[in-house]
């Protein structure tokens, strides 16, 4: 049985079985049928939860020294589970004792452990070295342990005497139990055990032992019981043999009765406190019973004393006293008339007041008859059950459940045996307004009152000052259908959820969020006995019953909803829940999942099917302790509902009931069940991250970002443009989007990358060694550039700091090298060599498809992967699929035009327009000669005619007769101002220089309002010839040879640029052709 089930069976019969009941004279009835007649019932004992222990012994004389345990559990939901449970750990002179024909079993005593256990003490040993062991069974008739506890008691006879009682509390296990024990005739012995628990392999622990000495009383009686808070009484009665005296003589006592205070958590010895003494003769304690003060004065207790063994003059003493042991009350109540020699007992009950029963034993049976006293001590009537019980039973034949509700079994045929069950009425107490404590004012919300939903405060108003304590304030949620009680929270008043108010006579309670989250429906609050104290005298104060301080939430509707919508959220295991889930295969982690789920669902509480394990976890790579993250879905209500009848129904309801769940689940249900106790606390309830959701404002910053970087690199080219700089814009532009890639996918592999193990080395290894191996790369060329590249030495000595700063970058993407040379602005102008540019644009080629691809496929696999996605991953695969975008864009681009342009120029080099003839003032032999003859097109047309005019060539051309000279076809067409037209050019010069300054050559540029232009290069000493026609070119070369670097200086208006070619001799030609071409075609492309 889990946890959340105890508060449903405190109801017991009363609601859950009350189908099987019928009602006679205020109390229940239920007929059960026992597996065989030869059992009878021999002592009743009762769990917190309502469960019924019947101890039963065997009815056989003849068998009953069988070394067997006979135990029935009735549950409240009316189920009886018999036990027969063989135990040879006890020797067999335990089961059975035989007096007048009637047996006994006084050397085996029961007792109900919380929960769900079955202590058996018994003797080992009938000789004097006999000494008492303690059996531990479950439920399920499993012993777990056997114990040593003590000696057994033996008086100066040899006689052994059976087990002595245990003292513990139902309420506050970590209180253990007390065993105390005779030696001799008035020495008493204790010993104070922690309960069995798993980690002491269901053995008890003993914590400590003391003696109590009888200071030469002739008797001495004890009784103990628990005081809730951190302790238990002893409270010793001893009697002495004075003389008779007038008055009242200290020296002369006859009975003395002492409190001992043993601290559960203590280690001081107990020092005695006298509450009761008196001088009179032969006085005995008959009967007692303790309790706490209602008023707050401490305990209380109620002693029945009468002179000898005579009950003729039994008269009750009321004594109250403090913690401290200071005495407050002594008061005496109204005897009660008792014939025979009856068993006598006291207890005190839940709803104020005491039960006082009467024993008588018989032969054949016994009868039992009881009557209720008021908190003062005065009868109130009889009890609510028949008044007598006859019954066979010779232990304790009825018991009293912590709810109140009195329990007694008889048996009376062969085979059947009759539950009878009944509340006792409540006793209000002078002063008291509703809440059985006289000290409570009022409350918020009162007395059936009722709360909003998702109230965060109650209230409780004390008469007097009080101060926070130590012990719980618990909420349940009430299910009138069923009569299940479900825990909402539960917490010490000090943890630090309760507060006062400034005159410290009002208590503040926190209430969680998930507490009141259904609407018109019942809940109580239980404040137990020392959560306050008096403020004046430190003494524990009562708190509040169960089913006392009942309230409703209010009736209101949410809606409409939207049926489809759901929540993805995360929960974390717990260290120890993640050592026990990676300890499961992968059906017991599936099945581990499900079972969470349905948990988490009974604790909102919604239907199960609402919350469904994803059936996916991960390792939390952001804790030092390994802890597993399990996702989960949050499904929509039901298609059919039209409307929210709570809150915590909707998917987003229940996120945040979950998340105030689970973040107090040492105060909830979670810390109770099986599978939600492994979750991590401080975890939650965790949302799953939405992109777009979550990141608004990232987004658009990011958005806003790219956009400004774009209008500022158009800015710059614009401007650029603007003053004739051709710049490399479409570099610059690739480098920015690789730079901001690589910040992501860095800030994503250092924080996320780990969260998929399988991914996370793929993802540092796509990081790092692109980096190092491009920054290799990058630092070669820039080497080589230096040592080969003169022009490039010299501008590199002027501009070392932001050449260094773009090598490193160019580990990010090579192109920051060429963003050296983009002219984007003065420092960015270096004359990097068309091999560099060349190898830079070749590695990128090979980089695209062995960094950028598979960097993308792991960021894709990480999305598909992850549990939970955040901003950063979403940048870094965003950033990526632009770059890889805009790169195939980009080179697509650049390939067309470049096909265009070659397509254009080989198409010029067949044209008869663009044919170049040999010019008479060139020497030696050069590659056009070869080809000249083969484009001659007419008679009397030689080279000189297809040469423009220039120092070296007395020639004309064949264009001018037809367009500019006086007398030309335009001229006698009409169209002379046409001529004119043609004949105002602008001339753009340039000059091919040798190594010693010699003037080798010229190129001019003639430019008109024609679609016609013509370039011309004028050797001298041996040159190359150009001709441009249509933007298109065609070079030929006709010199003796070019030694040594040469170079082209050009000369547009004020402005000269200079072009250094080398010269290699005659047999350079044909390279000295082709760079001229070259160069030409690459401004062309610009």
């Amino acid at each position: 049985m889990n946890f959340a089930q105890w508060r449903t069976r405190s109801i017991f019969f009363l609601t859950l079985l009350i189908h099987f009941f019928t009602l006679s004279n205020g109390y229940e009835t239920h007929e059960f049928l026992d597996s065989s007649s030869m059992y009878q019932i021999y002592d009743t004992k009762s769990y917190n939860d309502g469960t019924v222990l019947l101890h039963m012994i065997s009815g056989n004389i003849a068998n009953c020294y069988k070394p067997e345990l006979y135990f029935r559990l009735i549950y409240p939901n009316g189920t009886v589970n018999s036990l027969n449970i063989p135990a040879k750990q006890i020797p067999r002179f335990n089961f059975c004792k035989v007096l007048n024909d009637i047996i006994y079993q006084p050397n085996i005593k029961v007792w109900p452990f919380e929960p769900n256990f079955v202590y058996v003490t018994y003797l080992n040993s009938s000789g004097i070295d006999a000494s008492v062991y303690g059996l531990l069974i479950n439920w399920s008739g499993k012993i777990l342990s056997n114990s040593f506890i003590d000696k057994a008691t033996i008086n100066l006879n040899g006689i052994v005497f059976p087990p002595g009682p245990l003292y513990y509390s139902k309420g506050n296990k970590n209180n253990g139990f007390l065993y105390v024990r005779k030696q001799n005739t008035s020495d008493i012995i204790w010993s104070h055990y922690a309960l069995p628990t798993i980690q002491s392999k269901q053995s008890i622990q003993l914590l400590r032992k003391g003696v109590i000495k009888g200071e030469k009383a002739k008797d001495v009686k004890f009784f103990g019981f628990s005081q809730f808070a951190n302790g238990f009484y002893l409270i010793l009665a001893r009697s002495y043999d004075h003389p008779d005296v007038a008055s009242f003589d200290l020296a002369n006592i006859n009975l003395r009765i002492d409190a001992y205070f043993i601290n559960a958590n203590g280690i001081k010895e107990p020092v005695p406190n006298v509450i009761y003494q008196s001088p009179v003769r032969n006085l005995n304690v008959t009967a007692v019973t303790c309790g706490i003060d209602y008023k707050g004065h401490g305990n209380s207790c109620l002693f029945y004393l009468s002179i000898k063994e005579s009950l003729e003059n039994l008269f009750g003493v009321r004594i109250k006293f403090r913690s401290n042991g200071a005495t407050t009350m002594v008061k005496e109540v109204p005897a009660l008339g008792v014939t025979g020699t009856p068993e006598l007992n006291l207890k005190s009950l839940v709803s104020g007041g005491y039960l006082f029963t009467v024993r008588y034993n018989e032969r054949d049976k016994q009868s039992v008859y009881g009557y209720v006293l008021n908190a003062t001590g005065y009868i109130q009537g009889k009890w609510p059950l028949p008044q007598p019980i006859s019954t066979t039973a010779r232990g304790q034949v009825f018991d009293i459940l912590p709810n109140g509700t009195i329990v007694a079994v008889t048996k009376h045929d062969n085979n059947n045996f009759t539950v009878m069950t009944s509340d006792f009425p409540k006793s209000l107490i002078e002063g008291d307004v509703g809440y059985f404590n006289p000290l409570i004012i009022s409350t918020y919300p009162s007395l059936n009152g009722t709360i909003p939903l998702k109230a965060t405060k109650l209230n409780i108003t004390y008469s007097e000052p009080i101060a926070i304590s130590s012990q719980n304030i618990s909420i349940y949620q009430y299910f009138s259908a069923t009569g299940f009680h479900l825990l909402r929270q539960t917490y010490p008043a000090s943890v630090g959820f309760t507060k006062l108010s400034s005159d410290n006579k009002t208590l503040i309670i926190g209430a969680f969020d998930s507490t009141f989250n259904k609407p018109n429906s019942s809940y109580h609050i239980i404040v137990e006995y020392d959560a306050v104290r008096l403020m004046n005298n430190g003494e524990p104060i009562l708190g509040i019953q169960d089913n006392v301080w009942n309230i409703t939430t209010e009736n209101m509707t949410i809606g409409p909803i939207i049926v489809g919508a759901s929540v993805v959220g995360f929960v974390r295991l717990s260290p120890e829940g993640t050592e026990k889930f990676n300890s499961l295969d992968e059906k017991g982690k599936l099945n581990f999942m499900n079972n969470l789920g349905k948990e988490l669902a009974f604790i909102v509480p919604i239907e199960g099917n609402r919350i469904v394990p994803l059936n996916r976890y991960q390792e939390d790579q952001k804790t030092k302790e390994k802890r597993i993250l399990l996702a989960y879905k949050i499904g929509p209500i039901n298609n059919n509902t039209t409307n929210i009848t709570a809150i915590g129904e909707s998917p987003e309801g229940i996120m945040n009931d979950l998340q105030a769940l689970i973040s107090h689940g040492g105060l909830t249900l979670v810390s109770k069940l099986e599978h939600t106790k492994n979750l991590d606390y401080s975890y939650g309830f965790v949302r799953k991250r939405d992109i777009f959701r979550d990141n608004r404002t990232q987004i658009i910053l990011f958005a806003v970002y790219l956009i400004v970087v774009l209008l500022l690199i158009s800015v710059v080219y614009c401007l650029n443009r603007r003053e004739k700089i051709e710049t490399k814009i479409g570099v610059v532009l690739k480098f920015i989007l690789a730079l901001v890639t690589f910040v992501f996918y860095t800030i994503h592999t250092y924080e996320d990358a780990k969260d998929v193990e399988r991914l996370a080395l793929a993802s540092v290894l796509l990081l790092i060694l692109p980096f190092v191996i491009k920054l290799s790369l990058g630092l070669f060329i820039i080497s080589r550039e230096s040592k080969t590249n003169p022009a490039f030495h010299v501008w590199l000595e002027k501009h070392r700091m932001i050449t260094f700063f773009f090598t490193f970058l160019s580990g990010v993407d090579l192109d920051a090298i060429t963003v050296l040379s983009s002219k984007l602005e003065e420092s960015l102008k270096a004359p990097l060599s068309e091999k560099a540019n060349k190898q830079i644009d070749d590695i990128e080629h090979v980089g695209f498809f062995l960094k950028d691809l598979p960097q993308l496929a792991v960021l894709v696999l990480y999305y598909i992967m992850a549990l939970d996605y955040g901003i950063v991953p979403f940048f870094a695969l965003v950033s990526l699929i632009i770059l890889i975008v805009y790169v195939i864009i980009w080179r697509l681009c650049v390939w067309c035009i470049r096909r265009r342009k070659d397509r254009r120029l080989k198409l010029s080099r067949v044209s008869s327009d663009d044919l170049l003839r040999e010019s008479p003032s060139s020497s030696g032999s050069s590659w056009w000669k070869k080809l000249s003859p083969r484009f001659m097109t007419g008679k009397g047309d030689s080279s000189d005619d297809l040469l423009r005019e220039s120092p070296s060539s007395s020639g004309s051309s064949w264009w001018k007769n037809i367009i500019s000279k006086p007398g030309s076809l335009l001229e006698k067409l009409g169209l002379g101002r046409l001529s004119k037209l043609f004949r105002r050019k602008h001339t753009v010069a340039t000059t091919i220089v040798d190594e010693s300054g010699h003037v080798i050559g010229e190129l001019s540029k003639t430019t008109t309002k024609t679609p016609h232009e013509q370039m011309t290069i004028s050797p001298q000493h041996g040159g190359a010839s150009t001709s441009q026609r249509g933007g298109m070119t065609t070079t030929s070369s006709q010199r003796g040879g070019l030694k040594g670097p040469q170079r082209i200086i050009h000369k547009d208006g004020g402005s000269e640029t200079q072009t250094i070619i080398q010269g290699e001799g005659t047999e350079g030609d044909e390279e000295f052709k082709q760079q001229i071409v070259e160069e030409e075609k690459e401004k062309n492309d610009k």
